[in-house]
């Protein structure tokens, strides 16, 4: 993600110096990573305070920051800003990075150039800023829910009930280690196929056809006999599943 913006940034906003200045919530400020553009080896890598240089000031106001001679500004600080304008930039673009009410950080962007950076710069900037943001917030997401799912994985796999999930078109979406055991079937081999190819023992299949939920004794081969729950699942996206969990008794 962040390689991508470092990337690609200057086709649509020219500039010799890239940088994402994420909040750090344990510590109470932000850090500078840089993005595009040469390394400045005198800014500084500690956490700035919240309210310190152009960054600081974006975030601090919600506003975008324009300046077009770092070295007269009087809001950055010497291990930011003028670690800056001593290599060579001179004039600097920050906007604000958030999620809602949330500040989240600032993009900030810096020019060889005096005077480089105008109102257009500035709503395009800001437009970065949004994507970012949002690309930041799926990340997230979808982070959380690979944390869910792990979890999740990790407690079917160490129980010993045998728990086979199917969706509405009938593919087994799911299957434990304990399928094998319990119900004589191979998850590997079953996952991703329709219940009706992939299971053969037909009471298990009638149970499955007839989507009942509620629990039922099913006799298994061997004279073994499995107390079933079957019970119907509608996922955070709508997506209705039928949930089978199977223990031997």
């Amino acid at each position: 993600l962040f390689q991508t913006l470092g990337d690609h940034a200057a086709e649509a906003l020219p500039n010799d110096y890239l940088a994402l200045c994420l909040k750090d919530i344990d510590e109470g400020g932000y850090r500078v990573h840089l993005l595009a553009g040469a390394a400045v080896p005198d800014v500084a890598p500690r956490v700035f305070g919240p309210s310190e240089g152009l960054p600081g000031l974006s975030m601090s106001t919600g506003h975008p920051s324009v300046v077009d001679d770092l070295t007269v500004t009087r809001d950055g600080v010497p291990d930011l800003e003028g670690a800056l304008a001593a290599s060579g930039l001179r004039s600097t673009l920050t906007v604000p990075v958030r999620r809602g009410l949330e500040m989240l950080g600032a993009l900030m962007f810096a020019s060889r150039s005096a005077t480089a950076y105008g109102a257009d710069d500035v709503q395009i900037a800001g437009l970065m800023a949004a994507g970012l943001s949002s690309a930041l917030e799926s990340s997230r997401v979808y982070q959380a829910l690979a944390d869910e799912q792990s979890t999740f994985r990790a407690v079917l796999g160490s129980t010993g009930d045998a728990v086979l999930v199917v969706n509405q078109e009938g593919f087994i979406i799911m299957a434990n280690p304990a399928v094998q055991p319990v119900l004589g079937l191979v998850p590997e081999a079953i996952i991703g196929r329709p219940l009706l190819d992939a299971v053969s023992y037909a009471p298990l299949r009638a149970l499955f056809e007839q989507g009942l939920p509620g629990t039922v004794e099913l006799a298994l081969p061997g004279g073994r006999t499995a107390q079933v729950d079957l019970v119907a699942v509608t996922t955070g996206f709508g997506e209705y599943l039928r949930r089978m969990i199977a223990f031997c008794s």
